[in-house]
């Protein structure tokens, strides 16, 4: 990720993630899992921004629900009124669904 993209899912992830070292370490196994697999997925680079967002923001939906009970519920609904900068509105509904399916 670069510029826009990585300054917002910092600010949003700074306001609202309470363990980002948890989400840091699940964004890095994933984009390992997606770099080895590139001969079967052949996917490119913006696909793998989006994956390194879902990943960075899947529990900032903890601030709005501590006990967790419904934090995936909350992630969609927090990524979505956000307004990503930088991901087109496709990709942040993307990045939302993974934070709001990753249970």
């Amino acid at each position: 990720m670069r510029g826009r993209q990585r300054e917002a899912i910092d600010r949003l992830s700074k306001a609202r993630d309470p363990e980002p070292s948890h989400s840091q370490q699940d964004a890095r196994l994933a984009l390992r899992l997606f770099d080895e697999l590139v001969p079967l997925h052949g996917l490119g680079d913006r696909d793998r921004d989006v994956l390194e967002a879902a990943a960075l923001l899947h529990d900032v939906g903890w601030s709005a629900s501590p006990d967790g009970s419904r934090h995936h519920k909350h992630a969609f609904q927090i990524i979505m009124d956000a307004g990503l900068e930088g991901f087109t509105e496709e990709e942040t509904l993307v990045i939302a669904n993974v934070a709001r399916y990753h249970r």
